[in-house]
């Protein structure tokens, strides 16, 4: 009787020990911040669109890139150093200047043709599984497009863009360099559908 009540008093142990790990949060785990995907040398032409772009606002945490999940259950907040507003708006503006369109800062919407970006969610789940990487990633930006046309007319438009993936297993995250899952989904959402709708727009208003 005693050997089952010491073998039951360990078995409840372990559970307790195994619920409290994965319900406990660890100090969390910094990288460098997003990588993105490296792009062609663009080839240089007179810009033909000029837009004004406002500051990356982020709804949540400027620094939290997502969870990432230890092998025992445990889990940390994944943080970034440089913060992803500031991300994003560098790559934003790196991939306009690529396609040939003058980029100017600011701070208000009075101008012809004004951009304003807003991460609406940035979220990396990152399983550490011993033998690879398991992720959950989703990325969703808003925009807002205003411009003043010479007639005295303005107008604006919105929208939301998505994606989500979940490569399993993968080598595109890892703490000691920058994750770029997140960064490519990025890219794709700023070169492949919000580009395109700020050239639309532009040319439209002019």
């Amino acid at each position: 009787m005693k050997k089952k009540t010491i073998l039951g008093a360990v078995a409840i142990g372990m559970i307790s020990f195994l619920s409290g790990c994965a319900s406990s949060l660890e100090p969390p785990v910094v990288v460098e911040g997003l990588k993105f995907p490296k792009s062609a040398l663009p080839e240089k032409s007179s810009p033909q669109i000029s837009v004004w772009l406002l500051p990356v606002k982020d709804n949540g945490s400027d620094k939290r890139l997502g969870t990432l999940f230890h092998p025992l259950g445990s889990r940390s907040h994944l943080l970034v150093r440089k913060s992803l507003p500031q991300s994003v708006q560098e790559q934003l503006e790196r991939a306009l200047v690529e396609e040939g369109i003058s980029v100017q800062m600011a701070k208000t919407t009075n101008h012809p043709v004004s951009v304003l970006v807003s991460i609406d969610k940035i979220e990396d789940r990152v399983d550490a599984v011993p033998l690879n990487v398991r992720q959950k990633a989703v990325v969703i930006l808003s925009y807002k497009i205003i411009t003043h046309s010479s007639d005295g007319t303005t107008r604006s438009m919105s929208g939301t863009i998505t994606r989500h993936q979940s490569p399993t297993p993968d080598a595109l995250f890892h703490r000691h360099i920058p994750p770029a899952l997140i960064g490519a989904m990025v890219d794709d959402e700023i070169k492949n559908e919000l580009i395109p709708v700020i050239i639309r727009t532009a040319k439209e208003s002019s």
